[in-house]
């Protein structure tokens, strides 16, 4: 299942290119130049769903990766290869 909206690639490509990496939401969408309210729905949908965790360091709630999702695996080799390479491409 390949993400259709703009701002759900971006998030997928991001945060698969950089499964490490823990950004609250204002920080995350100023990276991805995006709404943060639409940012913000899209996080908790994907949250719900297993793909990405959350927790709060001091009073900011910080989104990552779930990489013990059972389908983390798939999702990397879809999106490495769908997104990933279009991002590394436009900016050379």
């Amino acid at each position: 299942m390949l993400p259709k909206s703009k701002l759900t690639q971006s998030l997928f490509t991001y945060f698969f290119l950089n499964p490490e990496k823990e950004l609250y939401l204002r920080e995350l969408a100023r990276t991805l130049s995006c709404d943060a309210a639409n940012l913000d729905k899209t996080l908790k949908k994907l949250e719900k769903e297993g793909l990405f965790k959350s927790e709060f360091h001091g009073k900011q709630k910080y989104y990552s990766l779930n990489t013990s999702f059972p389908l983390y695996d798939e999702y990397k080799k879809i999106i490495e290869k769908s997104f990933g390479v279009q991002k590394f491409f436009r900016r050379i």
